[in-house]
């Protein structure tokens, strides 16, 4: 081999191996944002998983509030109707001691 052909074939051989880093990088930047648009994806399950797990809790938050008010209420209508039991009986004796 000359020496121009061994110059030639150790140019050749640089050159490959810069293609193939170039390839290496290539192909490391594209596995990099598959695993991206993996994660990307994963995410976004995770989202909607949240949601669809958070939608029953708000509906059962909801369901516990009204639960609540409910029962709220009628301890106001029960201390409503003591009152007016109590008020009905003061008016009665009221009334028995001006017969009296």
């Amino acid at each position: 081999m000359s020496r121009d052909e061994v110059e030639t074939t150790s140019d050749r051989l640089a050159e490959s191996k810069e293609v193939n880093l170039k390839v290496l990088k290539l192909k490391q930047v594209l596995e990099g944002k598959e695993i991206n648009l993996k994660v990307l994806r994963l995410k976004h399950i995770l989202k909607l998983e949240n949601v669809l797990v958070e939608a029953p809790m708000a509906a059962t938050t909801i369901v516990d509030q009204q639960a609540r008010y409910k029962d709220i209420n009628l301890k106001l209508l029960n201390f409503k109707q003591i009152f007016q039991d109590a008020t009905e009986e003061e008016e009665a004796e009221e009334a028995l001691e001006k017969d009296c």
